[in-house]
């Protein structure tokens, strides 16, 4: 009976079905894919994460976005696919150290909108970039017109 409940009072939601991260070096200073919207995470979703520049006299952050089907925080880079990329330029040149805030934003159409921040100076990049990680309006609409339908007898 308790099963027949949790179906009669089931919620179609949109969720990822990538997950969505950058670029970064780890505590080893190896390049990793950091994975900020992770799969299965309901749609819209918003992930800031707090990052830092690695060299002094940095002008810039290179900010390549990548996807991949593994729900880990991090991965290897080969492990994740291009979506694409933006810069964030500083105003002035930054030490070692310096944060950088960067967030991605999954809205239910499949854009993912890139926000970087740097903390110091104040710099900013948005860019938006088409992807495939969310159903389909259509695929949500039929999920939930089957929930809908579902009987008790």
């Amino acid at each position: 009976w308790d099963e027949v409940k949790d179906r009669v009072h089931s919620k179609v939601v949109n969720i990822s079905s990538k997950s969505l991260g950058v670029i970064a070096l780890d505590g080893d200073h190896e390049e990793k894919t950091f994975q900020l919207v992770k799969i299965d995470d309901p749609v819209p979703v918003e992930v800031t994460q707090e990052f830092a520049t690695v060299s002094d006299g940095q002008d810039r952050v290179d900010l390549h976005c990548r996807e991949s089907t593994r729900p880990e925080d991090q991965i290897e880079v080969h492990e994740s696919k291009e979506i694409g990329d933006a810069v964030l330029e500083f105003r002035s040149a930054l030490p070692a150290g310096s944060p950088v805030s960067i967030t991605l934003k999954l809205r239910p159409d499949g854009l993912l909108e890139v926000h970087g921040r740097d903390l110091t100076t104040g710099g900013e990049v948005h860019a938006t970039f088409q992807t495939d990680s969310v159903l389909t309006q259509e695929v949500v609409e039929e999920a939930k017109s089957h929930v809908a339908a579902l009987r008790i007898s």
